[in-house]
């Protein structure tokens, strides 16, 4: 029985598609394309993780797949899946280049800003499309730095820090 911790969240079921029962999973801080040949995935139904083999999939738009399960073949069945979170082993994430990180590998890094020292730790990465957060629990409260853009310097792994360049305003905005 695979547990939380030894995966990671793929995305969400959102919508049924067809009378086939097809849903349509949305997939934050991944590519589809990075899951073409996904086999099977693990649904979150009230903290239990229920695993499901993928029949068919296809692309679905920029961020989603458009994903048959075995055994859920009408709508109603579909629709007991939507709005639930999908799950797969930490092993089937895709390759990334020696100094790239997945967002969740980040949780509970320290944040040191260039000019203020230590601000906080990482709590969360809120994953909105085409723009992901980093959420710090600070001093003062929570702390909101966009990972795009200039403001991460660098991420040190063996010594769990991000290290950031932010203007005090957007620290002192959040604070």
């Amino acid at each position: 029985m695979f547990k939380k911790e030894d995966c990671f969240k793929l995305g969400t079921l959102v919508k049924t598609h067809g009378t086939d029962g097809r849903i349509i999973l949305t997939i934050i801080g991944f590519e589809p394309r990075e899951f073409d040949s996904l086999k099977s995935l693990f649904v979150d139904m009230d903290g239990a993780l229920v695993p499901y083999y993928v029949s068919t999939q296809n692309r679905h738009g920029m961020d989603a797949l458009l994903i048959g399960l075995e055994d859920i073949n009408s709508p109603d069945k579909a629709k007991k899946l939507l709005s639930k979170d999908v799950y797969v082993p930490l092993n089937k994430l895709p390759k990334q280049e020696e100094d790239a990180f997945y967002a969740f590998e980040i949780a509970s890094y320290e944040v040191i800003d260039k000019s203020r020292g230590s601000i906080g730790k990482v709590i969360d990465i809120l994953e909105l499309p085409k723009n992901p957060l980093l959420r710090i629990e600070g001093e003062k409260g929570e702390i909101l730095i966009p990972l795009e853009g200039n403001f991460i310097i660098s991420i040190d792994k063996k010594k769990r820090q991000v290290l950031i360049d932010a203007p005090d305003k957007l620290i002192d905005l959040n604070t």
